[in-house]
């Protein structure tokens, strides 16, 4: 999946953030990325999740392979 263009650094951080809590629920990803960046639609927040996990699984499976 290509990085859409409205992701930017700070939302991944975010989501790094939110991924390191032990009570991350991925759910509620989407309602705080809105919260904290306005700017980001419905569509937006849930492509930046979606990136992320992407991304996220995509690292796991090369560490895993390694």
């Amino acid at each position: 999946m290509e990085r859409p263009q409205f992701v930017r650094e700070e939302h991944l951080t975010m989501l790094r953030d939110l991924d390191k809590k032990v009570t991350m629920d991925l759910f509620l990803a989407v309602p705080q990325l809105r919260n904290q960046f306005p700017e980001l639609d419905a569509y937006q927040a849930q492509q930046t999740l979606l990136f992320w996990t992407t991304v996220i699984h995509k690292s796991v499976e090369e560490l895993v392979t390694a």
